[in-house]
C-alpha cells in the first residue's frame, strides 16, 4: 500500500516524507508535513488516511476517514478502519430521568434543610455567647433590675411581728490544773556553808 510510486507515478516527496514519519513512530512530526500535502492535493486519498495515523484525537481521526471515503467509497482499507475507529467511541450514557448525578432529590433538599439548621443553630449559639459575654457594671445592673424588680412590701394590719428572744448558753472554759510550785534552793552563802 505504502510505496514509492502512487499508480504510475513516483509518490509526492512531501507524501513519502510523511510515510517514513509514521514508520518511525513519529506521528507529531507527519502531522505537519500531511498539512501541507493536502493543501496541494485536497482529494488525495493517501494523504487523508495518512492523516488519520497522524492526528491524535479520535474525531478528527473519524473525519479524515469518512473523507477518503467521500473521495472514493470503494476504499476497502478506509471501510475497515472507520469501521474499527468508530467501535472506539464509547457509547453514550443516557442522561438520568429528573437528576444528573443519581442522587434522590428528597435526600438533597434534606441536606440543604439539616444544612440549615445547623448553620441556625450555630447562629443562634455565637449570638447568645455574644450576649453572655462578661458585663460591665451598668449592663449587670440593668439586667439584674430588669429580672427582679426590687420587692415592696405591703404591710398587714392584722398580723404586728412578734419577737421572740431566745438564749443560747455560753460555753466557758475551765483552767487544766497546775502543778505545786517546786523547792529551788537558793545558792548558799559561805557563812551557811560554815554552819553546816
Amino acid at each position: 500500500m505504502m510505496t514509492g510510486y502512487e499508480g504510475d507515478r513516483p509518490k509526492h516527496f512531501l507524501l513519502q516524507e510523511a510515510i517514513e514519519l509514521l514508520r518511525d513512530k513519529r506521528p507529531d512530526d507527519a502531522f505537519p508535513v500531511l498539512s501541507q500535502y493536502l493543501r496541494i492535493h485536497p482529494d488525495s486519498e493517501e494523504g487523508w488516511l495518512l492523516l488519520s495515523y497522524a492526528i491524535k484525537d479520535l474525531e478528527k481521526k473519524i473525519e479524515c476517514v469518512e473523507r477518503v471515503i467521500k473521495i472514493n467509497p470503494a476504499n476497502q482499507t478506509a471501510v475497515e478502519r472507520l469501521s474499527k475507529l468508530r467501535s472506539m467511541i464509547q457509547p453514550e450514557i443516557e442522561p438520568r430521568p429528573n437528576n444528573t448525578i443519581g442522587v434522590p432529590i428528597g435526600a438533597i433538599v434534606g441536606a440543604i434543610i439539616g444544612i440549615g439548621l445547623i448553620i441556625l443553630v450555630a447562629g443562634i449559639w455565637g449570638f447568645q455567647a455574644l450576649n453572655n459575654a462578661t458585663p460591665t457594671i451598668t449592663q449587670a445592673t440593668q439586667v439584674s433590675s430588669a429580672l427582679d424588680p426590687p420587692a415592696t412590701q405591703t404591710p398587714d394590719a392584722t398580723n404586728t411581728p412578734t419577737f421572740t428572744a431566745t438564749v443560747i448558753p455560753a460555753f466557758t472554759s475551765t483552767p487544766a490544773p497546775t502543778l505545786p510550785p517546786t523547792a529551788t534552793s537558793a545558792p548558799l552563802d559561805a557563812g551557811t556553808l560554815s554552819q553546816m
